[in-house]
């Protein structure tokens, strides 16, 4: 199982028996990008506050991860990307 934690937020990637009822895992995914993106855009804003802006936009980019590693595990596509990235296609 994998855990990343920030205040108040959680994500989780298991084996799909455990329900990750936090508030982060309740967003749509097109929430979690926007999120992410304006966290990016802050970062060039704010400088003094660049690297608390880079660590939040990274959290989502690993929620992402985490959603599309769920959706290839629930679709039993992981061996195929495994297969077809050995053979260089990416």
């Amino acid at each position: 199982m994998f855990v990343l934690s920030m205040p108040n937020a959680i994500t989780t990637e298991d084996d799909g028996r455990i329900k990750n009822l936090t508030p982060i895992a309740k967003l749509s995914l097109y929430k979690v990008k926007a999120r992410g993106l304006e966290l990016r855009d802050c970062q060039s804003v704010d400088k003094p506050g660049f690297e608390k802006y880079f660590e939040a936009a990274d959290f989502y980019y690993i929620v992402m991860v985490d959603r599309y590693a769920s959706f290839l595990r629930r679709h039993h596509l992981m061996d195929q990307l495994m297969k077809e990235d050995a053979q260089g296609l990416r």
